[in-house]
């Protein structure tokens, strides 16, 4: 990730190219290469033909049109300020004798065949970045504990979602109503996110439904 960009950045459930909100994000070019990037690499996997075709059709489609917007902030932009103030003498990087590693975990056979049974696409994806973070396993201790494994490092929307599981549960209905108030999102955006989540939960038994109410499951509780 790039420095100081935002939790969602290379999200491929979250990024569009025809978002308002994407396209005034100063890494949209960036978080678009690494969104594809992660499609590619967990296709292998999990079927996402059909969201990188999207993904690819949005950016043939808008791709003019920033470009369009680019050369006009260009053409507005104020003359440069000339600076004649004295500059201080660069010194030389320090070099960097340690590296941090991203450690990423291989899926097993019984967790593939787990994630190939998801019928939401997103959530399937989804569930892969989890996977090989070996987030999955760490969701169900946590919230064995009452504690909420999303809450430092999201996805936001499943933080809301755990949020309301260890509160008692929640239905499609308060969940999306849920999104809406603390995201922001428009009602599309948080039933979309409604059904990554509605798919993913129970897939691994975190979450299981009784009647119309999503609980947590007995194995986590």
């Amino acid at each position: 990730m790039t420095d100081n960009a935002p939790g969602c950045f290379g999200s491929a459930i979250v990024f569009s190219h025809d978002s308002v909100t994407c396209g005034a994000c100063p890494h949209f070019e960036q978080c678009a290469g690494v969104t594809l990037e992660r499609l590619n690499q967990i296709s292998g996997t999990v079927n996402v033909t059909d969201l990188m075709a999207k993904h690819r059709r949005a950016q043939k489609l808008q791709a003019p049109i920033r470009a369009a917007r680019q050369q006009e902030q260009i053409e507005n932009a104020p003359p440069p300020v000339q600076d004649t103030t004295q500059k201080p003498a660069v010194t030389a990087p320090v070099e960097r004798k340690t590296t941090v590693a991203r450690v990423v975990f291989e899926i097993d056979e019984a967790t593939q065949q787990v994630i190939a049974r998801i019928p939401n696409q997103k959530a399937a994806a989804q569930a892969v970045v989890l996977c090989k973070a070996n987030r999955i396993e760490i969701a169900k201790e946590a919230l064995s504990k009452g504690e909420n494994p999303f809450t430092e490092s999201g996805p936001k929307y499943l933080q809301v979602a755990c949020d309301m599981l260890l509160r008692g549960g929640f239905t499609r209905g308060s969940l999306k109503e849920e999104l809406q108030a603390q995201l922001g999102w428009t009602p599309t955006t948080a039933a979309s996110h409604v059904s990554i989540a509605a798919a993913l939960l129970p897939a691994f038994d975190i979450a299981s439904l009784a009647g119309e109410t999503f609980v947590l499951s007995p194995l986590t509780a």
